[in-house]
């Protein structure tokens, strides 16, 4: 009993299996009928077609994907002429805003060179506190170039408005010329937050060895000076480097010990036949490098862009500064 019924199970399986092959090579037959029969039509009806019908049916057909390639290759060069322009454009805006920068930096540069040159009068002077005025100038017709005669001014005391003590009329025109162009520095460039000349010492007066003047915005406005002495900036890296008679531009950095507002320093040194005698600071306003601003370019208003530099990048800072050390 047990053997017919393996029996029977097998051969059930063996149907099964029939059964199933049967129905996917129906399905196959099926398939390659449907495909002969569209391929039958296809060459039933090109043949129906006239010679005419096929040459307007293949040209059809090319044009058609003669079309499309057009297509895609005038979007493409498009694209690529459109990126071309806008790398172009903003290539022309990056070297205009580094050359705007560089303009800047070389006008407070020049401002801090204007100061130096303003008191370099001093150190050609030999006169001492008490004693006339040493004659520099001599006054001259305009018309007809004579020399004009003009009394001199007699012995006259005259104290320091930095130092409690007196000093020699050169020196007191000096301190005069200083004050007054840091105090016109700070009026007609409101991008400083600070201005000052720090000297070595006895290098302005050879018996004051701590003589440097800060003068604030605030300071101008108020007509208070800040006064140092030589241990606090005698360290100080700007300092240090212009001891090497090129100017210097710090990086940036946050003034009060982090309090204030970001700023960076010019450093410009008073050189007097060749021999370093003090530097002249000013501390700008970083602002005046983010505020920086392009103009829209010069193209479609509907590819019109404009560039803000809201950080400069070393580089830039770099570019202005190797653009007037010298």
């Amino acid at each position: 009993m047990r053997k017919e019924k393996k029996e029977k199970v097998v051969q059930e399986k063996i149907a099964e299996g029939k059964s199933t092959e049967g129905k996917a090579g129906k399905a196959k037959r099926v398939k390659t009928a449907q495909g002969r029969s569209l391929r039958e039509r296809w060459k039933g009806f090109w043949k129906k077609m006239s010679l005419k019908g096929r040459m307007s049916f293949v040209l059809g057909a090319v044009s058609f994907i003669s079309i499309l390639a057009l297509c895609y290759i005038l979007v493409h060069s498009f694209e690529l002429n459109m990126d071309r322009q806008i790398n172009d454009s903003m290539t022309e805006k990056g070297v205009n805003a580094t050359t705007e920068l560089s303009e800047k930096v070389e006008q407070l540069s020049d401002i801090a060179k204007s100061i130096n040159a303003g008191i370099s009068l001093v150190y050609e002077a030999k006169d001492h506190a008490g004693e006339a005025p040493e004659k520099l100038w001599e006054m001259q017709d305009g018309t007809s170039g004579k020399t004009i005669s003009v009394d001199p001014t007699g012995e006259l005391m005259l104290r320091s408005r930095v130092l409690d003590q007196e000093i020699p009329a050169s020196a007191y025109d000096a301190e005069s010329a200083l004050l007054s162009s840091l105090y016109a520095s700070l009026k007609n460039e409101k991008s400083l937050i600070g201005a000052g000349t720090f000297f070595e010492p006895n290098a302005f007066l050879s018996d004051a060895p701590n003589y440097a003047i800060y003068l604030t915005q605030n300071g101008a406005k108020e007509k208070k000076v800040e006064r140092y002495d030589y241990d606090f900036y005698q360290n100080k890296p700007y300092y240090q480097q212009a001891k090497k008679g090129k100017t210097v531009i710090t990086d940036m950095y946050e003034d009060n010990g982090g309090k204030g507002p970001s700023i960076f320093t010019i450093a410009s040194p008073l050189m007097v036949n060749g021999v370093f005698k003090g530097v002249t600071l000013l501390d700008v306003d970083a602002k005046v490098l983010t505020d920086i601003k392009e103009v829209t370019m010069n193209s479609r208003p509907c590819f019109r862009k404009s560039l803000t530099i809201t950080k400069p990048s070393m580089g830039m800072r770099r570019t202005a500064a190797k653009n007037f050390q010298k």
